[in-house]
């Protein structure tokens, strides 16, 4: 017999989820979801950004130059879409202290911008308390899944591990990721400078 259903099965709305950055030019307004960052050095590598993996990482060995990067899982509010959402590590500086005044990042309501529509230009984030009377905030996605699906890793080859700030850090294989990365040499400096901006 043929079933037909009237939605799709819940699945199929967990295999996937856009990454967003902060557009050149426009506004990116967002609902976050998840209580807390989640972040890890990334290579930008072979033209894309990849996770750095530890003392066995691909990138590391050609010489890529590493950044933290921080994700969050968020609503994009144009649309209601589920979306993880990255940010530089001096934007992320923000909503640690955001979450350091709130108690947790749920339910920030986040204003993305950049300070130019240079494509690398320091972001800006507005942030506010939702107004959680009036909306039912869905369950966040399951942030590290989602990003292990993006980069191809198995969920089963990362850990959680906390730094002595308490930012988290996606590791490989036990491996820690100190903040000296790639034969020796500092992470690149980003161009995202902290201010009261970032």
């Amino acid at each position: 017999m043929l079933n037909f259903h009237t939605r799709p099965p819940l699945e199929s709305s967990r295999s996937a989820f856009r990454l967003l950055r902060t557009p050149a030019k426009g506004k990116l307004y967002l609902l976050i979801t998840s209580d807390n960052l989640l972040g890890c050095f990334t290579h930008f590598y072979a033209g894309r950004t990849v996770p750095c993996t530890g003392d066995k990482c691909e990138a590391c060995q050609a010489g890529a130059s590493a950044r933290w990067h921080g994700y969050v899982a968020a609503i994009e509010q144009k649309t209601n879409e589920p979306i993880v959402f990255e940010l530089t590590a001096a934007a992320a500086e923000s909503l640690a202290a955001y979450r350091a005044k709130h108690g947790t990042l749920r339910g920030c309501d986040i204003l993305a911008t950049r300070v130019s529509p240079r494509p690398n230009a320091r972001v800006r984030l507005q942030m506010r308390p939702h107004d959680l009377s009036r909306t039912d905030l869905p369950e966040p996605l399951n942030l590290r899944a989602a990003l292990c699906h993006i980069w191809g890793i198995p969920t089963t080859e990362t850990q959680v591990g906390h730094d002595p700030d308490a930012r988290q850090t996606i590791t490989h294989r036990g491996t820690g990721l100190p903040r000296d990365r790639g034969n020796g040499r500092q992470p690149a400096a980003t161009p995202d400078t902290p201010d009261q901006n970032a």
